[in-house]
């Protein structure tokens, strides 16, 4: 078999797992879960991270946990210097 037929054979069944009724049985979650991202502004309505979702990514104790007062500052300071 040739790569290329492989990588084809290999892409259709990524595709069908991908298809699968487990898989899409967790779609509406997944829905949900970036809706409620949006809400917080963690990311924007094209589903990319803003900087008060970076943020949060990297606080990983709840003693340095920022408020979100606190992140809108720091989003309208770097607004501001770019």
């Amino acid at each position: 078999m040739r790569h290329d037929e492989w990588l084809i054979k290999e892409n259709i069944t990524q595709l069908r797992q991908l298809m699968s009724d487990q898989n899409l049985q967790l779609l509406p979650d997944y829905e949900q879960r970036i809706a409620v991202l949006k809400d917080l502004g963690f990311i924007d309505l094209n589903s990319r991270v803003e900087l008060k979702g970076k943020v949060a990514c990297e606080v990983r104790r709840p003693e340095s946990a920022i408020d979100s007062h606190g992140l809108t500052h720091v989003h309208r300071f770097t607004q501001r210097t770019s």
